[in-house]
Protein backbone atom coordinates (compact mmCIF):
# COMPACT_ATOMS: atom_id res chain seq x y z
CA UNK A 1 0.00 0.00 0.00
CA UNK A 2 1.67 3.30 -1.38
CA UNK A 3 -0.30 5.13 1.86
CA UNK A 4 1.99 3.65 4.58
CA UNK A 5 5.15 5.27 2.77
CA UNK A 6 3.98 8.89 3.02
CA UNK A 7 4.31 10.45 6.36
CA UNK A 8 1.22 12.04 8.31
CA UNK A 9 1.49 14.80 7.05
CA UNK A 10 1.51 13.43 3.05
CA UNK A 11 -1.02 11.38 3.92
CA UNK A 12 -3.32 14.08 5.19
CA UNK A 13 -2.41 16.43 2.35
CA UNK A 14 -3.05 13.87 -0.24
CA UNK A 15 -5.36 14.85 -3.57
CA UNK A 16 -7.03 11.00 -2.76
CA UNK A 17 -7.69 11.61 0.67
CA UNK A 18 -9.04 15.16 -0.37
CA UNK A 19 -11.19 13.21 -2.92
CA UNK A 20 -12.78 11.84 -0.56
CA UNK A 21 -14.15 14.74 1.81
CA UNK A 22 -11.38 14.44 4.10
CA UNK A 23 -7.56 16.04 4.64
CA UNK A 24 -6.46 19.48 3.41
CA UNK A 25 -4.54 20.84 1.09
CA UNK A 26 -2.42 23.08 3.41
CA UNK A 27 0.53 21.38 5.13
CA UNK A 28 0.33 23.69 8.27
CA UNK A 29 -3.24 22.85 9.35
CA UNK A 30 -2.40 19.24 8.55
CA UNK A 31 0.58 19.47 11.17
CA UNK A 32 -2.04 21.38 13.38
CA UNK A 33 -4.86 18.58 13.37
CA UNK A 34 -2.28 16.17 13.95
CA UNK A 35 -0.49 18.24 17.15
CA UNK A 36 -4.78 18.33 18.48
CA UNK A 37 -4.78 14.34 18.58
CA UNK A 38 -1.64 14.54 20.46
CA UNK A 39 0.83 13.07 17.65
CA UNK A 40 4.05 13.81 18.34
CA UNK A 41 5.52 16.40 15.80
CA UNK A 42 8.25 14.43 15.41
CA UNK A 43 6.34 11.60 13.88
CA UNK A 44 4.41 14.03 11.78
CA UNK A 45 7.23 13.38 8.99
CA UNK A 46 7.94 9.39 10.08
CA UNK A 47 6.53 7.07 7.28
CA UNK A 48 3.45 5.74 8.29
CA UNK A 49 4.60 2.40 8.78
CA UNK A 50 6.89 3.43 11.63
CA UNK A 51 4.24 4.94 13.64
CA UNK A 52 2.10 2.30 16.47
CA UNK A 53 -1.25 1.29 15.76
CA UNK A 54 -2.36 3.93 18.10
CA UNK A 55 -0.02 6.52 16.53
CA UNK A 56 -2.20 5.90 12.77
CA UNK A 57 -5.19 5.77 14.50
CA UNK A 58 -4.53 9.45 15.46
CA UNK A 59 -3.67 10.13 12.10
CA UNK A 60 -6.70 8.93 10.76
CA UNK A 61 -8.83 10.95 13.25
CA UNK A 62 -7.07 14.24 12.44
CA UNK A 63 -8.33 13.30 8.82
CA UNK A 64 -11.34 13.51 9.44
CA UNK A 65 -11.24 16.98 11.35
CA UNK A 66 -9.05 18.88 8.85
CA UNK A 67 -11.91 19.26 6.55
CA UNK A 68 -16.07 18.21 8.51
CA UNK A 69 -17.75 16.05 6.82
CA UNK A 70 -21.79 16.87 7.32
CA UNK A 71 -21.95 12.84 9.05
CA UNK A 72 -19.10 11.33 10.82
CA UNK A 73 -19.58 7.48 11.00
CA UNK A 74 -17.55 6.09 13.83
CA UNK A 75 -17.89 1.97 13.97
CA UNK A 76 -16.04 1.14 16.93
CA UNK A 77 -13.50 3.51 17.18
CA UNK A 78 -11.47 2.27 20.08
CA UNK A 79 -10.75 -1.21 19.06
CA UNK A 80 -6.95 -1.21 19.59
CA UNK A 81 -6.27 2.45 21.05
CA UNK A 82 -4.39 3.00 23.99
CA UNK A 83 -5.98 5.68 26.29
CA UNK A 84 -4.37 8.26 25.60
CA UNK A 85 -5.69 7.87 22.03
CA UNK A 86 -9.57 7.19 23.28
CA UNK A 87 -9.28 10.83 25.42
CA UNK A 88 -8.26 12.38 21.78
CA UNK A 89 -10.95 11.17 19.81
CA UNK A 90 -13.53 11.79 23.14
CA UNK A 91 -12.22 15.44 23.11
CA UNK A 92 -12.43 15.93 19.24
CA UNK A 93 -16.09 14.66 19.20
CA UNK A 94 -17.02 17.03 21.90
CA UNK A 95 -15.23 19.72 19.88
CA UNK A 96 -17.02 18.33 16.49
CA UNK A 97 -20.32 20.39 15.17
CA UNK A 98 -21.52 18.10 12.36
CA UNK A 99 -23.70 14.91 12.68
CA UNK A 100 -22.36 11.85 14.16
CA UNK A 101 -23.03 8.01 13.90
CA UNK A 102 -21.39 6.07 16.38
CA UNK A 103 -21.73 2.23 17.19
CA UNK A 104 -19.41 1.09 19.72
CA UNK A 105 -19.38 -1.24 22.90
CA UNK A 106 -17.80 1.56 24.84
CA UNK A 107 -19.45 2.58 27.40
CA UNK A 108 -17.02 5.39 28.26
CA UNK A 109 -17.19 7.06 24.79
CA UNK A 110 -20.81 6.71 24.53
CA UNK A 111 -21.24 8.75 27.80
CA UNK A 112 -18.68 11.05 26.90
CA UNK A 113 -20.17 11.31 23.06
CA UNK A 114 -23.48 12.94 24.62
CA UNK A 115 -25.30 11.48 22.11
CA UNK A 116 -29.17 10.17 21.77
CA UNK A 117 -28.68 6.35 22.22
CA UNK A 118 -30.60 4.18 19.70
CA UNK A 119 -30.62 0.62 20.66
CA UNK A 120 -30.18 -2.49 18.50
CA UNK A 121 -30.82 -5.94 18.27
CA UNK A 122 -27.36 -7.79 17.10
CA UNK A 123 -29.69 -8.68 13.45
CA UNK A 124 -30.02 -4.70 13.02
CA UNK A 125 -33.48 -4.69 14.39
CA UNK A 126 -33.69 -0.99 15.80
CA UNK A 127 -35.74 -1.59 19.00
CA UNK A 128 -36.05 2.32 19.99
CA UNK A 129 -34.18 5.24 21.54
CA UNK A 130 -33.15 5.50 25.45
CA UNK A 131 -33.82 7.68 27.67
CA UNK A 132 -30.16 7.41 29.25
CA UNK A 133 -27.03 5.58 29.08
CA UNK A 134 -27.99 4.56 32.77
CA UNK A 135 -31.51 3.32 31.65
CA UNK A 136 -29.93 1.49 29.06
CA UNK A 137 -27.30 -0.20 31.24
CA UNK A 138 -30.25 -0.92 33.85
CA UNK A 139 -32.31 -2.63 31.40
CA UNK A 140 -29.22 -4.60 29.71
CA UNK A 141 -28.68 -5.83 33.53
CA UNK A 142 -32.07 -6.70 34.05
CA UNK A 143 -32.42 -8.62 30.75
CA UNK A 144 -29.50 -10.58 31.68
CA UNK A 145 -30.38 -11.42 35.45
CA UNK A 146 -34.22 -12.90 33.64
CA UNK A 147 -31.88 -14.89 31.07
CA UNK A 148 -29.87 -16.47 33.85
CA UNK A 149 -32.37 -17.23 36.60
CA UNK A 150 -33.93 -18.84 33.31
CA UNK A 151 -30.85 -20.86 32.73
CA UNK A 152 -30.45 -21.92 36.17
CA UNK A 153 -34.34 -23.13 35.69
CA UNK A 154 -33.09 -25.50 32.84
CA UNK A 155 -29.99 -26.21 34.56
CA UNK A 156 -31.63 -28.07 37.50
CA UNK A 157 -34.37 -29.36 35.44
CA UNK A 158 -31.32 -31.19 33.40
CA UNK A 159 -29.93 -32.25 36.38
CA UNK A 160 -32.55 -33.65 38.01
CA UNK A 161 -33.69 -35.40 34.56
CA UNK A 162 -30.06 -36.93 34.45
CA UNK A 163 -30.40 -38.09 38.09
CA UNK A 164 -33.29 -39.85 37.27
CA UNK A 165 -32.28 -41.67 34.20
CA UNK A 166 -29.20 -42.78 36.33
CA UNK A 167 -31.45 -43.90 39.32
CA UNK A 168 -33.38 -45.91 37.11
CA UNK A 169 -30.22 -47.07 35.18
CA UNK A 170 -28.87 -48.50 38.05
CA UNK A 171 -32.18 -50.18 39.72
CA UNK A 172 -32.93 -51.73 36.08
CA UNK A 173 -29.32 -53.31 36.58
CA UNK A 174 -30.29 -54.42 39.69
CA UNK A 175 -33.29 -56.46 38.67
CA UNK A 176 -33.17 -60.11 38.16
CA UNK A 177 -33.71 -60.73 34.55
Amino acid sequence: APYVQMSAVQFLTSQELRRFGAGTESPELAHKCLGQFGLPSHAHTRPMKELSGGQKARVCFASITCRKPEILILDEPTNHLDIESVEALIDSLKRYEGGLLLVSHDARLIQAAGCELWVCKAAGELLGKSASFEQYRRQVLADMHKRQAVAEVEAARRAAARKKRRADTISSRKRPS
